[in-house]
């Protein structure tokens, strides 16, 4: 029994039951069967977990979208979509430079991120540890490794095709 499982009810599970069979009859796959799986088995606590850090306003419109019963949720999407514009109003034009700060915010908050993994102390790391190692005489043209490679020479040797018969 799953962590899932193991937070409903026996009732919410016969629930759960019904509604796998449903879907397997009406032939949907194994995520859909998933989804129906999650949606059952979420708790309102779930949901104030996965809204940490957003804006007020924001989680109050996904509260009312993630609620579990159809007659308190929004009746259209019509309806969603005022809720949506209504919230994007209060917030003012979005301009260039909201962009590039919060670019810049990412950039910053990734950098951290990565610092505090220190993969460069790390063996097996995603960044090898000489990586600031750069030699300034580094060939770029890569040499010929045998003689059937493809050259850029005006008059090339004459290459066959097949074996050369034997005497």
């Amino acid at each position: 029994m799953g962590d899932l499982d193991r937070r409903m009810s026996s009732d919410e599970r016969r629930r759960l039951l019904a509604a796998t069979e449903v879907s397997i009859d009406a032939g949907l796959t194994s995520i859909a069967e998933d989804a129906i799986h999650w949606a059952m088995a979420f708790r309102p606590d779930d949901v104030e977990l996965a809204l940490l850090g957003l804006s007020q306003p924001l989680c109050a419109i996904l509260r009312k979208l993630l609620l579990r019963k159809q007659w308190e949720r929004f009746e259209t999407a019509i309806e969603l979509e005022a809720a949506l514009r209504a919230r994007l109003a209060e917030l003012g034009p979005y301009t260039a430079t909201d962009a590039v700060r919060e670019v810049e915010q990412g950039l910053s908050d990734a950098g951290d991120a990565m610092e505090e993994l220190n993969l460069m102390d790390d063996e097996g790391g995603f960044v090898p540890a000489d990586w600031r190692a750069h030699r300034d005489d580094v060939e770029t043209q890569p040499a010929a490794n045998n003689e059937d490679e493809l050259t850029t020479n005006p008059r090339p040797v004459r290459r066959w095709t097949s074996k050369l018969p034997t005497a």
